[in-house]
């Protein structure tokens, strides 16, 4: 089933395919299809001229592979070098760096970080934006302020019932979520607890998916445009199989969409 994040991804896909007419197919290719076969015979065994590829991870055997493919390929938010491969992606280091900011200067001085996959790029990244604003802010993120997930929405649920069980309730003020799912699952887990958002706590998203428009609060967040990504990528893909563009790195422009899921403290508490 996808996720909110791969549907208007989709979106993007198809929206490019139907302007321009073209066929478009989507294929699940986990860990073990890797193994078993190149992203050539891929291409080959399913007559296609070439691929978006998204949800790759560094421990995938494409990762490394991909840098050597005779076939043009588009990834998505995972940079992996070579002639015919492209990236579409934010800059999330500066787009986490600012949500970050945007908490700290809302007063919120004991953040909680809520983290996705271990072994996704964009972890790694957003983790990098949020040190950056801390350290430059002169803070601090303790171990133990980190809940590691894998960007799903259960996982952020029972991490932060765990932490609230673990933890005084005045040591934090604000989660920091590395993902929307993240931030709806860190609010289901306050609530459950007897919190409110944000007159106990404040909680950030990340990705500016639909739904986050619609949730008890509204949740502030970092739209990185997701379904222009999959537009992008898509007209990328067709432009590198036409020959109009080399493979490229092309980083999107992101927005911080300010909700109602935040307060701002008075006495930095």
């Amino acid at each position: 089933m996808l996720n909110d994040f791969e549907t208007m991804l989709m979106k993007g896909f198809y929206q490019f395919a139907i302007e321009h007419d073209l066929d478009i197919s989507m294929y699940v290719i986990n860990k073990r299809t890797q193994e078993e076969k190149s992203y050539e015979q891929l291409c080959y065994e399913h007559n296609i001229a070439g691929a978006v590829i998204f949800g790759l991870k560094n421990t995938d055997p494409y990762y490394k592979l991909l840098v050597d493919s005779k076939n043009p390929c588009v990834t998505i938010d995972v940079e992996v070098g070579g002639a015919n491969v492209s990236n579409v992606t934010n800059d999330h280091t500066a787009a986490f760096d600012e949500l970050t900011q945007y908490l700290i200067d809302q007063g919120h001085r004991k953040i909680v970080l809520v983290c996705g996959r271990e072994n996704a790029a964009v972890t790694a990244q957003r983790m990098e934006g949020a040190l950056r604003a801390l350290r430059r802010n002169g803070l601090e993120l303790p171990e133990d302020f980190i809940i590691h997930t894998n960007f799903l929405k259960e996982e952020a649920s029972d991490g932060v019932a765990s932490f609230l069980r673990e933890h005084p309730a005045d040591s934090v003020t604000a989660f920091l979520c590395m993902s929307d799912m993240l931030a709806i699952g860190t609010i289901e887990a306050l609530k459950q607890s007897g919190y409110h958002v944000p007159e106990d706590y404040s909680v950030v998203g990340y990705d500016g998916i639909y739904v986050t428009e619609y949730t008890d609060p509204k949740i502030t967040t970092v739209d990185q445009n997701i379904k222009e990504k999959g537009y992008e990528a898509a007209h990328l893909l067709y432009d590198m199989i036409e020959g109009i563009r080399p493979a490229q790195n092309l980083i999107l422009p992101h927005k911080l969409e300010l909700r109602d899921s935040v307060k701002k403290l008075e006495n930095n508490r």
